[in-house]
């Protein structure tokens, strides 16, 4: 029987090669897992340790930093809310730089001795300022608009009532209600002297006059009178839309925007339109009594009510007057604004000459053309045209003047507030500054503790890559190493089986006690012995080319686990030592030694940008 089939000799290769080599295998595995777990408790540490926004959630030194500048924001954005927690902040700053008669931050005491100091003016007189500031500002962005004069004059009305509640114990404050009531009377001026108000609210009136000619039984008086109401004014008349119309030259003393309206004679044509029928009315009756008379002397009647005569002909005479002397064709055409009739004068004159039945016969004619609707209406709708282009004009005028004169109430009530603010921005910069202090000192100490730190961690992270990759890479082969283990297992097995097989039936033929009934079965048994022998043939050759595999892979394998075991527990002592690094560092800086043990958050997550904190520019 071969040599092959000795199992003790199976045995001794298993035991002094495979067995070690598992354990070896095991205990590096237990050393991997410890170091990893070692290795993302320094990656949470360092994320607490190194990131500012994570200390500042997890130093207790670093939050009462925290908690000084959200004093420093309150006071910046909020003085009179400072002023009113102000003894709060005191005793909360003196009570975290002490414990008991020993002091423990003397920055914290020096920050609480700057806001003793702080004493900033009146909340409600500041107030008042910044809100008349916004009030002011808001108007001159809408100061045509009714609504906005509606809400300006009641904001006033408030401010007004709030001045009048303002202490007057000292001099300061006497001054500051004397300042108050100056703003309030500005801000009147701005809200009742309004012509921008009207000048719109007249623009939209003359919008509205196609309709006004559909309900006027007036005709085109109508619309002279109205261009004359938004002159002068008028006690009853309202617009469209409801609103008085007082006049903007009588009223606003708007000289500008009067010769604007009196040079344009589009609009004249059509206010004088009324005086310019009584005109054509008397030279009508004038010229029909002239053609009469054998004197070509007429008469017509004066506005007075006096009847005048005048010849036709001579110095004094009607002809010579239409161009010369009194020249009615420069009254039609400069006064009333009417070159229509001017020019027709004109024409009249040079075609029929010293005739003045051929002038009766023209008025005739002139008289179907000046009272006619269509004409009437060609006034009324180019003066309407005129008249809007003038107002939008004059809005767009009085906008800039009106946002000029905002912006210089602006400046003086920004001139009150800088005044009144200089102990405020004093106060700001002085806390700043102590804090800038607290901070810098922090910053210079954690930069110690964190160099401290990366100095202990040195090439531990580098190392530990590079072994834990060759460690995986060694596991990865102990799986290999098994798979063959359990082959050559398999193997054994076979061969005793088929070694007993063999055994049995060589004992029957050699003692020959079988009877003539087991032929069968022995004939059965000698054919299955060729394939059972070739069988174990293999499993010998297997076993002795697997024999071959374990003793050598398994000896050149075991040397190098076992320095990997080593150099994992060297590595895990310098871990050991870098905790203890990070414990002092947790520890000066008053952060719980917990923080790196519960937090189940990855290093990845905590970040700075979780932690709302914001340092101001001057401190950072």
């Amino acid at each position: 029987m071969p040599d092959a089939l000795d199992t003790q000799n199976v045995g001794k290769i298993e035991d002094d090669i495979l067995t070690d080599l598992g354990e070896r295998i095991v205990e590096l595995v237990e050393l991997e897992r410890e170091l990893s777990k070692a290795d993302e408790k320094r990656e949470k540490a360092r994320a607490i340790i190194m990131d500012k926004g994570i200390l500042a959630q997890k130093s207790k030194r670093w939050q009462k930093l925290v908690r000084a500048v959200a004093m420093l924001e309150i006071l910046q954005k909020k003085p009179e809310e400072f002023m009113q927690r102000k003894r709060e902040y005191i005793r909360q700053l003196v009570g975290e730089a002490t414990s008991g008669k020993e002091i423990k931050d003397k920055s914290l005491l020096e920050i609480a001795s700057v806001i003793a100091k702080i004493d900033l003016p009146s909340p409600e007189f500041l107030r008042f300022l910044k809100d008349a500031l916004v009030a002011v500002n808001k108007f001159g962005k809408n100061s045509a608009d009714e609504s906005s004069i509606r809400e300006f004059n009641a904001e006033i009305a408030g401010y007004e009532a709030k001045v009048g509640q303002l202490p007057e114990e000292d001099n300061e404050q006497k001054q500051n209600k004397k300042s108050a009531l100056d703003v309030i009377a500005m801000l009147k001026s701005l809200a009742n002297e309004n012509e921008l108000y009207y000048l719109s609210a007249y623009r939209q009136d003359i919008e509205a006059w196609p309709q006004y000619a559909q309900t006027t039984s007036e005709g085109i008086g109508f619309f002279s009178t109205r261009v004359k109401e938004y002159i002068e004014g008028t006690e009853q008349a309202t617009t469209n839309k409801g609103v008085r119309i007082k006049g903007l030259v009588s009223r606003f003393r708007d000289t500008k925007l009067w010769k604007l309206i009196e040079g344009n004679d589009a609009i004249k044509n059509l206010r004088t339109y009324p005086q310019q029928l009584k005109f054509y009315d008397m030279m009508r009756i004038y010229t029909e009594s002239a053609a009469k008379d054998l004197n070509w002397e007429g008469t017509f009647k004066m506005p007075n009510g006096k009847d005048v005569k005048m010849p036709f002909l001579g110095p004094q005479g009607f002809y010579h007057n239409l161009d010369k002397g009194r020249n009615f064709i420069r009254l039609v055409r400069d006064h009333f604004g009417n070159h229509i009739f001017a020019n027709d004068l004109e024409r009249v004159k040079n075609a029929v000459h010293e005739q003045p039945v051929k002038f009766v016969e023209e008025f005739a004619k002139f008289e179907g053309i000046i009272k006619s609707p269509q004409h009437q209406i060609g006034v009324i709708h180019a003066a309407m045209q005129e008249l809007n282009r003038i107002l939008m004009l004059r809005i767009l005028h009085l906008t800039q003047e009106m946002q000029k004169r905002v912006s210089e109430e602006e400046r003086k009530i920004a001139k009150i507030i800088r005044g009144l603010g200089g102990e405020h921005e004093s106060a700001v910069n002085a806390l700043q500054h102590v804090i800038g202090k607290k901070k810098t000192d922090l910053e210079k100490e954690w930069n110690a503790l964190t160099s401290a730190y990366e100095f202990t961690e040195g090439e531990l992270v580098v190392r530990y890559l590079d072994e834990s990759t060759e460690v995986n890479e060694i596991i990865e082969l102990n799986l290999n190493l098994h798979g063959i283990n359990i082959r050559y297992s398999e193997n054994v097995r076979r061969q005793l089986e088929a070694a007993k097989n063999l055994k049995e039936f060589g004992s029957t033929i050699t003692t020959g006690n079988f009877s003539p009934d087991d032929i069968i079965s022995i004939n059965t048994g000698f054919t299955e012995y060729l394939p059972t022998q070739a069988q174990l043939n293999n499993a010998i050759l297997d076993n002795n080319k697997i024999e071959e595999i374990l003793r050598q892979k398994g000896s050149a394998n075991l040397p190098l686990i076992l320095e990997k075991i080593q150099k994992l527990k060297e590595l895990i002592q310098d871990y050991q030592k870098l905790h203890e690094t990070i414990m002092k560092i947790l520890q000066k800086l008053e952060i719980e030694s917990n923080a790196t043990e519960s937090s189940t958050t990855s290093g990845n997550n905590l970040s700075s940008n979780n932690v709302n904190i914001k340092f101001p520019d001057k401190i950072v």
